[in-house]
């Protein structure tokens, strides 16, 4: 019996392959869809997870009425408080994590690099996905 009974158990994995993840393709700079001939760019597989993961990463989550309150990340709460940068420091990978691993795609998230550099947050991370290692 589990602690907290609400919670459950392990996540049931899917018993069919996942179809090829597809996105829009945005500009980093903007975060706007990048259009070609007149038509928004697409862009399919670990690229499409990249973006995926980079635009959960700076949505923050549950201030957007359209995305559900399990996209995007509560990095944004980590700045503009009265915590020291070890506790930040600290606190960062956890919400990574959870930022990206909502994602059927992603299985893993490794290798992540919090730096507090003049207020501003840097932070990357290895994703594992079912096309293979992608970093953010």
């Amino acid at each position: 019996m589990s602690l907290f009974p609400m919670l459950g158990g392990s996540v049931p994995q899917p018993s069919q392959t996942l179809p090829l993840y597809r996105e829009i393709m945005a500009d980093p700079d903007t975060g706007l869809p990048v259009w070609k001939n007149g038509r928004p760019v697409e862009v399919e597989g670990a690229a499409a997870v990249r973006l995926w993961a980079m635009t959960a990463l700076r949505t923050m989550r549950y201030h957007h009425a359209i995305y559900s309150g399990q996209f995007g990340s509560e990095l944004s709460t980590l700045m503009g408080q009265g915590w020291s940068s070890d506790i930040k420091t600290a606190e960062a990978p956890r919400m990574v994590r959870e930022a990206l691993l909502v994602n059927p795609y992603v299985s893993e998230v490794s290798d992540i690099v919090v730096d507090f550099a003049d207020d501003e947050l840097q932070i990357s991370a290895t994703l594992k996905t079912i096309y293979g290692e992608v970093r953010v």
